[in-house]
């Protein structure tokens, strides 16, 4: 036999929302007077046999829900008005008070079944003597006023608002509960319960209906219902102490059982029936619907009441959810497993404060009675508005007051309301919501202690016109910003409406897609006096998208002043060189050298002058006194440290824009941005702050790279593959410091002294060719590295070596993988000891190796290895090493095919990245003269034998002659 179902546990307040306050009072006088008998409970029925003094009348309810309960009494008010009946609720109260549930004798009716009627003729609040709260008194007992046959009068008003016709539409109706005392207004919270007063003991009946509405104890302030201002004029029929707000000295007037003015405001609108998709009613359909499901939590109500059922199943959102609902003053009926809250207040905020844990958490299931009551109830939005001042933007954040004044969502917030009432209905204010705005706030301002400020309304420069776009984004999908507003940050954010730079037209064709894209963005830049940086990967061609926008720049903008590029010394003639094949009609400086004119005036007779970092900052007091148009930092790494003499001088520049090429992340490291941005935009990345705590810390430097991100532009090769070829070829040019020229012009000049006294003294060309060759060998070698032949010497005049070392951290930071190839095994040797002095991983393969395939197998298979060094001959054939994909050659060789089959140990079948192959020549040396001769051997190679591994070139005297005299 299935277990017998408990009675549900109905409160005194649910009573009076289905019945009427007067109603229940009357059914509590006829269970104490002992009319009801034969009550019983058989799920879903309460019957009973209940005498109301005029006959018995056998009740039944119905009680499946409350929500869709159903009185079943054959008496008028439930046959006829299809209400809730006194003997349904008496039937029921009897059953309650044997469960325990109420105890009726501590309640508000004690002695008579009715209240005292109209018709009669009134008494004072006294009785034999008798206060009207004695248990022998006539009618309810009043908690709230301590009521005495010699207390003070009071009068009671209970003032209606004059805009009642609006608040019942809403179902909303403000009244206040006014108490006068010799004509002084008090508030019912603030009555003296020390004191006795004494009053009517028809407003006493009214107060104690009032007080049950109130749980229990009097306020001024009555947010109602049409439904509960009914039953409360229905108690009060026939009283004069209703009054309007706006004449407060003026009883309303009663016509019969209305009172004038209010209760035609009071009918319920027709419910809109639920349809399917053929027009059809579908009630029982949403009855059964609404019985809920099992799995989720089902909730029901009104903007005025909740009812809670949770799974039985329990599940961790389950048990976080009655936690809150505990904290949130929902009380639990074990009959029917049913949490209940009561109050207008109570429930919006509840919904507004925990929408998420109940509808995204626990899946909850609204009823269609609540959905319906709730239709008018949507979340507040946030709203932003900007508006163009001089320098920038006035912009503010804050929450949309949908057409009210934005003061009233203050004071709802102030007044611990979660809600503010719009023309269309209320509006959640979720904690989400707040939230958002404050992060917000906080990512504008920098303030991170920042609380949230729905008056916030500041000034912005154009440098902060990205960020606060996209905050702006983020929080208000219709954000309508100025005309000009939108143009700046488009051409920021989104790089697909960049307006194109007026380019060279051959220039232009020989540039990629993305390379136009970036000098745009460059120009973009330059327009609108902002900075930037270029940080493509290596081999992407951040030099000359540079040079195509300092051409558009000298072009477009001549007054600007000429163009200066800052970069490492062992770069200076790349640039010098790449100038002269990309934009020949630029008058090019390289400033660099130990004879050098460093005058102001002479500097600015160029269009781009190209200098070092420490020739800079040499040169400093001159170049500062130069307007330049542009000034670019390549490998901007070399500024990070903020106190290098080589930023602080970079930082003295004049410059009407600032830009930084670098094919390292910049955004890996956070001091090392600040430092960047302090030579683009001094002072718009802030400070860090002191003594932060781990989260502030963490939100301070999300917001820098925040602000960071619009003015860096990075395309690696995976995102612009497309446009790539299979292998990208590239030559960077190394010029020699002081201490390494000196030393190869020595041995130069030997050399050519060495093969003319040969020549003259009649010797064999063979012996003259060998001669030659071991000559032109140790050539090469210091173009390698000078301490090959002189230990003495020390790193730092190694030009090639100082070049490569920025390759590789560029090429690291990009998870770029790299093989070096050198003809030269002691030049790998001090290659090695470089990088195990730096503490990278490396590989290594010569003539000497024995395990050449387990060496191969352990750079293939372990990513966290960033570079092989490998002889040319050892490693040029048989080798499969697709673990990289940039090839370093270190030195030229004679055999451009010997060259070609080293690169293709990288470019082969299973290689899925494109590869860049670069060539580290030294400048004005023998090593540009085996470049030129590779490129007419290659040309003839490539038509005889395809570069096959079976060729070598024939190197004839004059050749070497010709090599000697570079």
């Amino acid at each position: 036999m299935a277990p017998r179902q408990p009675l549900p546990n109905i409160s005194e307040d649910e009573l009076i929302d289905l019945a009427g306050g007067a109603t229940v009072l009357q059914a509590k006088q006829l269970v104490i007077d002992g009319k009801v008998k034969k009550a019983l409970w058989f799920f879903p029925y309460v019957e009973a046999l209940v005498d109301d003094g005029k006959e018995s009348r056998e009740a039944r309810w119905n009680i499946r829900s409350i929500t869709f309960q159903r009185n079943e009494c054959g008496c008028d008010v439930s046959a006829v008005k299809r209400k809730l009946c006194v003997h349904s609720v008496a039937a029921y109260l009897a059953l309650a008070a044997k469960e325990g549930y109420i105890q009726l004798k501590d309640k508000a009716v004690e002695s008579s079944s009715t209240p005292p009627s109209k018709a009669e003729p009134k008494e004072s609040s006294t009785k034999n003597g008798k206060s009207d709260n004695s248990p022998a008194s006539s009618g309810p007992r009043l908690r709230s006023i301590n009521l005495s046959p010699r207390g003070t009068p009071i009068e009671v008003r209970f003032i209606i608002p004059p805009n009642i016709a609006v608040a019942a539409q809403r179902d909303e109706i403000i009244c206040r509960l006014e108490l006068r005392i010799d004509g002084v207004q008090i508030a019912p919270e603030n009555i003296d319960r020390t004191k006795a007063w004494t009053m009517e003991s028809d407003t006493v009946f009214f107060l104690a209906i009032l007080e049950n509405l109130c749980n229990g104890k009097l306020q001024g302030l009555l947010p109602l219902s049409r439904r509960h201002l009914r039953q409360l004029l229905s108690v009060g029929k026939g009283l004069a102490i209703f009054r309007m707000a706006n004449a407060p000295e003026v009883p309303l007037v009663w016509q019969g059982e209305n009172l004038q003015g209010v209760h035609e405001h009071l009918h319920d609108p027709d419910p809109t029936p639920q349809t399917n998709a053929n027009g059809e009613e579908v009630e029982e359909e949403v009855r059964a619907q609404d019985r809920g499901d099992e799995d989720r939590p089902w909730v029901d109500g009104s903007m005025k009441w909740l009812r809670i059922r949770l799974p039985q199943k329990a599940t961790g959102a389950v048990a976080e959810l009655r936690e809150v609902l505990q904290r949130n003053g929902f009380v639990l009926e074990t009959a029917t497993r049913e949490w209940r809250l009561g109050g207008t207040i109570q429930v919006l905020n509840f919904l507004a404060r925990h929408h998420k844990i109940l509808c995204v958490d626990n899946d909850a299931y609204f009823t269609h009675n609540l959905s319906h009551s709730l239709r008018n109830v949507d979340f507040a939005k946030a709203k932003c508005a900007a508006a163009e001042e001089t320098g920038g933007y006035r912009f503010a954040i804050g929450i949309d007051p949908e057409g009210k004044n934005p003061k009233i969502i203050q004071e709802a917030l102030s007044s611990g309301r979660m809600f503010f009432y719009t023309d269309r209905g209320p509006r959640l204010i979720t904690p989400e919501l707040l939230e958002s705005i404050r992060n917000a706030q906080r990512r504008i301002t920098g303030e991170s202690k920042r609380d949230v400020d729905l008056d916030l309304n500041l000034k912005i420069g154009y440098a902060d016109l990205a960020s606060a776009d996209a905050i702006a984004e983020e929080l208000q999908a219709a954000f309508a910003p100025p005309e000009t507003w939108t143009k700046r940050s488009d051409a920021i954010r989104n790089l697909s409406k960049l307006q194109a730079a007026p380019i060279r037209e051959d220039l232009e064709k020989m540039l990629r897609i993305y390379q136009k894209l970036g000098v745009a963005w460059l120009w973009h830049l330059h327009r609108n006096s902002l900075a930037g940086i270029l940080a493509d990967e290596m081999g992407l061609g951040k030099t000359v998208q540079a040079l195509a926008f300092m051409e558009v720049v000298r072009r477009e903008k001549p007054d600007d002043g000429p163009c200066l590029v800052v970069c490492p010394a062992s770069l200076v003639e790349n640039w010098r060189r790449e100038a002269r094949r990309f934009t020949p009609a630029l008058k090019v400086l390289a400033h660099h050298g130990q004879f050098r004119e460093s005058s102001p005036d002479f500097l600015k007779r160029y269009d781009l002058v190209i200098t070092s970092y420490g020739t800079l900052a040499r040169d400093i007091g001159s170049f500062s006194l130069v307007n330049w148009g542009t000034a670019i930092c390549d490998e901007g790494q070399n500024i990070k440290n903020p106190r290098a003499q080589s930023t602080k001088a970079v930082k003295q520049l004049i410059a009407k824009g600032r830009y930084i090429l670098t094919g390292t992340p910049v955004e890996n490291s956070l001091e090392d941005l600040r430092s960047l941005f302090g030579y683009l935009m001094p002072g718009y990345l802030p400070k860090p702050e002191e003594r932060l705590a781990a989260e502030d810390r963490k939100w301070q430097d999300d917001r820098l790279l925040q602000m960071a991100a619009p003015y860096i532009l990075r395309r690696s090769k995976i995102a612009v593959a497309p446009e790539l070829p299979e292998k990208i070829e590239q030559v960077v040019y190394c010029d020699f410091e002081e201490n390494q020229k000196k030393f190869y012009d020595e041995m130069q000049e030997s050399t050519r002294q060495e093969i003319f006294d040969m020549e003259m003294s009649g010797a064999k060309e063979a012996s003259i060719r060998m001669a030659a060759f071991n000559q032109l060998l140790r050539l090469r070698q210091i173009c390698a590295d000078p301490r090959i032949l002189d230990p003495k010497m020390e790193e730092i005049d190694s030009a090639k070596l100082q070049a490569f070392l920025e390759l590789l951290e560029e090429s690291k930071d990009a998870k770029h993988r790299m093989l070096v190839f050198s003809t030269f095994v002691s030049a790998l040797k001090i290659i090695r000891k470089a990088l195990e002095e730096r503490g990278i991983k490396y590989c290594y393969l010569d003539g000497s190796t024995k395990d050449r395939q387990g060496v191969c197998d352990e750079f293939n298979g372990n990513p966290d290895i960033p570079v092989m060094l490998m002889s040319l001959k050892a490693g040029g054939t048989g080798l499969n090493l697709t673990g990289a994909d940039t090839v370093i050659h270190y030195d030229p060789w004679w055999n451009p095919a010997a060259e070609a089959q080293a690169t293709d140990r990288a470019h082969r079948i299973g290689q899925t990245r494109t590869v860049t192959s670069i060539k580290l020549i030294a400048t004005g040396t023998i090593e540009e003269r085996v470049m030129d001769l590779q490129k007419s051997k290659s040309e003839m190679l490539r038509k005889l034998l395809s570069e096959s591994d079976s060729v070598s070139s024939a190197i004839s005297l004059e050749d070497i002659k010709a090599l000697l005299n570079a």
